[in-house]
Order: structure tokens, then sequence, then C-alpha cells
């Protein structure tokens, strides 16, 4: 089976209406017809319901909408992963490469997961491990870029 790491901005994307939320769906469309399994680090789901908040607080969305939308969120057909395993590494990252730590935790979950530090397209990623860099992906792929240009801090062993 192959996974499909997401970020936050698609998991935003399927939740709340954007102009690109179409192509979002898609990929769970996708996925569910591959057998694939998507995955998301566990904050997400903050990052996420924030979002939600925020529309909420402009008045962009109602109370009642909201709560649908959180609803809809805690559905999602992902496999979630916890972060708190990868915070201490990624702290070193942040402070290292002067990178937000929710940045940093994609980077140290990448090497987790051993993906190659090649060009991310699903050609040259594991067969274990995927991601797709479509236009409503984009933030990952800037993620996997800048980790290509920072090599790991941690001492070689």
């Amino acid at each position: 089976m192959n996974d499909i790491v997401v970020d936050s901005s698609v998991v935003a994307r399927w939740i709340l209406p954007e102009a690109d939320s179409a192509q979002a769906q898609r990929l769970i469309t996708g996925a569910a017809t591959a057998g694939t399994r998507l995955i998301v680090l566990d904050l997400v789901l903050s990052e996420v319901a924030n979002a939600i908040w925020k529309r909420q607080r402009q008045r962009l969305i109602t109370v009642d909408e909201a709560r649908t939308f959180l609803v809809a969120l805690l559905r999602a057909p992902v496999h979630v992963e916890p972060a708190v395993h990868l915070l201490g590494t990624a702290l070193e990252i942040a402070i290292k490469y002067d990178r937000a730590i929710y940045d940093a935790l994609f980077v140290r979950w990448r090497r987790t997961m051993a993906w190659p530090a090649s060009r991310p397209t699903n050609r040259s990623l594991t067969p274990r491990m995927r991601t797709f860099r479509t236009s409503c992906c984009c933030e990952i792929g800037a993620k996997l870029k800048a980790m290509r240009r920072y090599p790991d801090p941690r001492p070689k062993r």
C-alpha cells in the first residue's frame, strides 16, 4: 500500500470552501479508489480547527457552520500520526535554520519516514511513501524543497 502525506493546507481545503477545494477533494477520492492511506501529523487537526475558528471570528461563516466544519474535520479519512516524539529534534531544526516549528516537524517527520531527499515527485519517492505535489499541496512541496537546502543537523553516526 502506498501512503500519501497530506499537509494542513490540503486538509483545510477539504473542509473549508476554497477556489481549489475540488482539487483537494479529488485527492481523497483518488486515494480511496487506489486503496491509499492519507496520513497527517496530529498538529494538522489543531491548525485546521484554528482556520475554522478564524473564519468564524471574521464572520465569514456562522457558529453553526464552524461546528459543522469541525465535525467534517474530525471525520476526515486520514490516518493521524503523533508529532510529540518529533518535537525535540524539530526544535533543534527550527532553531538552527530559523524555521517555524510546524515546518520543522514536517522536515523531521520526513527523515523519520526515510523519504529520499530527491525531487518531491511521485516518481522519485519510494513506493512506501509518496506525496502529491499539486497546486493545492504547494506548502509541503516548499517544505521538502527547504529540507533539501538544509541538511540534517544531527551528528552523523
